[in-house]
């Protein structure tokens, strides 16, 4: 959603994110921006290794 959507990734820290996220799933925990940014950024690193290897 964020990626396709081309959304910042400050995206999961708004409350109306949150709020739709409670509704659907009010079990799921949300990561952090922070956490979402270090994973990101290491799915990035690992693809840019494969496509330089």
């Amino acid at each position: 959603m964020m990626t396709g959507d081309m959304l910042p990734l400050s995206f999961v820290e708004g409350e109306g994110f949150r709020e739709l996220m409670a509704f659907v799933e009010p079990e799921y925990k949300l990561p952090s921006q922070r956490t979402t940014t270090t994973k990101n950024g290491e799915d990035v690193r690992g693809k840019h290794g494969e496509l330089e290897g």
